[in-house]
């Protein structure tokens, strides 16, 4: 790590304990994460929910910051990962802690020291032997300052471990979190990270009254695929779908692999029409994808996909909501796949919670 970036480590991980302090929150593991995170800005829906709730004038107790650990900063990896690196950084806080304690008392028995220096030069003016005077209060001053500077280096150097300490577990944690919510085979989100930017997708379109547009996609007879070329053919083929899906969106929007040969993609601010325009480019750029055996040149042909589409309705619950996209997937699957129905096609078939 550069000096550069370590000192601003050692200014972010300071201006956290420091804030925690001034809330009077303990700067427990837990506590120090979901801040951390705040602090940087590099979780911007915890964020969010912090000013909320700072807002509204609540309390910011170890409940609420444990809610908000669990729901956007836990890497749910697994437990014993998660307790040793809780416990590095517990220990690494908790000396950090001591060291600015004891940096504390030296400053302020340097400060008296310096004032004592004050008034033994002040009475040494008046005194007959002055010369001797002000040589043992100057020599006392020296070993002060020197004592003082000694005790600096070592709360240099302790801070540059603790920096370093506390940046390799929060990159430790970061990747622990990134693997808990990628889809290992296909390199997109899983359904874990399906589940959480949909709720907050939703908590978004509900605060701002913009529209949000759910695509549920199912590849076409990829169980015959696997019966007659092998999972390990059909796992490739889970790949390309996953990367032409990944390519042919734009940055805010979501691509995750829901389950087994089925995704879903996120488009927020994205009306129901235009959801269909994209679920249509992602099916024609899907198709124009070539499965062929390297090895052989065997061409395997085409992949096809049926799309589903549906736009947020402003209450309902995202089980409701995936349903009915889910529902319009089905139907594209029923009357000849390789194509996109949304939910306007299917209205006499929705259930009625869903209506």
């Amino acid at each position: 790590m550069s000096g550069t970036g370590l000192q601003k480590v050692k200014a972010t991980a300071m201006a956290v304990i420091d804030d925690l302090a001034t809330r009077k929150v303990p700067a427990t593991p837990t506590n120090y994460s979901v801040w951390y995170a705040h602090v940087t800005g590099e979780n911007p829906a915890l964020s969010r929910r912090i000013r909320d709730h700072l807002g509204n004038n609540h309390p910011l107790s170890d409940e609420v910051l444990d809610e908000l650990w669990r729901r956007h900063c836990s890497p749910m990896g697994d437990p014993a990962t998660v307790a040793q690196a809780s416990d590095r950084l517990g220990r690494v806080l908790s000396e950090l802690g001591r060291e600015m304690s004891a940096a504390g008392e030296d400053a302020g028995r340097y400060s008296d020291a310096i004032r004592n220096f004050g008034e033994s030069v002040v009475k040494a003016f008046a005194a007959p032997d002055a010369a001797s005077l002000l040589q043992d209060a100057t020599r006392a001053m020296l070993l002060e300052t020197k004592r003082m500077a000694e005790q600096n280096r070592s709360l240099e150097s302790k801070l540059q471990s603790a920096g370093g300490e506390i940046d390799t577990l929060r990159r430790d944690l970061e990747e622990m979190r990134r693997e808990a919510f990628t889809d290992p085979l296909t390199g997109v989100g899983n359904r874990k990270t399906f589940d959480r930017v949909l709720a907050e997708a939703m908590a978004s379109a509900r605060e701002t009254a913009k529209p949000l547009t759910l695509v549920m996609i199912d590849i076409d007879h990829f169980k015959k695929f696997n019966d007659a070329h092998g999972h390990v053919l059909g796992d490739e083929v889970l790949k390309i779908v996953a990367r032409t899906l990944v390519a042919s969106v734009k940055g805010r929007d979501t691509v995750a692999r829901y389950g087994g040969e089925e995704f879903g993609v996120i488009l927020p601010e994205t009306s129901l029409g235009n959801g269909y325009k994209v679920a249509d480019q992602l099916r024609e750029a899907v198709k124009a994808k070539k499965i062929v055996i390297r090895s052989t040149g065997t061409d395997l042909g085409r992949v096809t996909l049926s799309l589903g589409t549906a736009v947020y309705r402003a209450g309902e619950a995202a089980t409701s909501f995936v349903k009915r996209a889910d529902t319009a997937l089905y139907f594209a699957k029923r009357n000849g796949r390789d194509r996109v129905a949304d939910e306007n096609d299917v209205q006499d078939i929705l259930p009625s919670s869903a209506a």
